[in-house]
Order: C-alpha cells, then structure tokens, then sequence
C-alpha cells in the first residue's frame, strides 16, 4: 500500500472545506431569498428595507430610521 504525500492530503483536506464553504453560502442565500424584502414599519407604518452588516440582517425604516434587527438560527 502506497501513503498519499502531505500534499495530496492538503489538497484534499482543502477541496473539501472549499465544498463545505459553498455549502454554507447557499444555505445563507436560501435564508435571505425566504425573508421579504420590504415590510411594514411597526412604529410610522411607513417601509422597512431588508439591509444587512457583515454578519447580520435587519429592516430599516425610511421614514422614522427606526431599525428592526433579525435573529439568526
């Protein structure tokens, strides 16, 4: 039996967080498909804006700046 190089391994070992990445991504991305993009403000009951951070996604009211943060699960 022949033992793969370190480098084969790390290749490996990459392509499959690569793959477990991409995964991730499209998880998120079917996330934010499901949320509306606009909703109605509780506060003016003018529209709330769906805007998102580095890491978090929250509706914004145009007309009062009143801002409702998401909880992620």
């Amino acid at each position: 039996m022949v033992a793969a190089s370190p480098e084969t391994k790390l290749e490996g070992l990459e392509a499959k967080e690569e793959k477990e990445n991409e995964n991730d991504e499209s998880k998120e991305e079917s996330v934010a498909l499901l949320m509306e993009q606009d909703i109605e403000c509780p506060r003016c009951h003018g529209s709330m804006v769906l805007c998102s951070d580095f890491d978090s996604l929250y509706y914004s009211c145009e007309e009062c700046d009143f801002t409702l943060y998401t909880i992620k699960r």
